[in-house]
């Protein structure tokens, strides 16, 4: 990616949260962080979101839903959106859940140190240009494995490499000895 500039998204049902993230965020170079109280109108803005977000940091508590259901749509939908839970109790066996299941990147407990928040969100927008870029090179290997398989379908042997001698040099065969000159 070209563009330096990330965005995250925070999703938390308390308007007084998410304008916390905001503040505490706003001093990182090139970061967007866009605001929601609606799990559902989160959704469908990262689906017409102009550029790829980057990360959501999701409350575990919400009406109508859990973060953690809402991080399994995003997975599912958005793989490459790096999920953080914000959640202000400890509960093992949904950190475990989360974890076993791939949902959570990293967890966030409330009430967060502004040092730990940045250390997060950084590392989430390092994973997810890391993912990106792995899509990317994936994409292109796969191109190229075509072209190589065009190749050898129309000239075969092109992409065989001749066989070596004991020090390592490629053994090139001789012209055909029966042929005149």
């Amino acid at each position: 990616m070209t563009d330096t500039s990330r965005t995250i998204f925070v999703v938390d049902d308390e308007p007084k949260v998410t304008r916390a993230v905001q503040r505490d965020l706003r001093n990182i170079p090139n970061l967007s962080v866009e605001a929601f109280t609606d799990p559902g109108t989160a959704l469908l803005s990262i689906q017409n979101h102009p550029t790829p977000v980057a990360a959501a940091i999701v409350d575990e508590q919400m009406p109508g839903t859990t973060g953690l259901e809402l991080l399994r749509e995003m997975k599912v939908a958005f793989p490459n959106v790096v999920r953080i839970l914000f959640t202000g109790c400890a509960d093992m066996e949904l950190v475990i859940r989360a974890i076993n299941e791939g949902e959570v990147y990293k967890f966030l407990q409330k009430p967060w140190a502004e040092y730990e928040l940045h250390c997060v969100v950084l590392s989430a927008i390092q994973h997810h240009d890391l993912l990106e870029e792995n899509e990317r090179l994936l994409k292109q290997v796969k191109e190229q494995k075509l072209t190589l398989n065009a190749l050898e379908r129309e000239h075969p042997g092109i992409t065989k490499l001749p066989p070596r001698d004991s020090s390592g040099a490629f053994i090139i065969e001789p012209p055909d000895a029966g042929s005149t000159g």
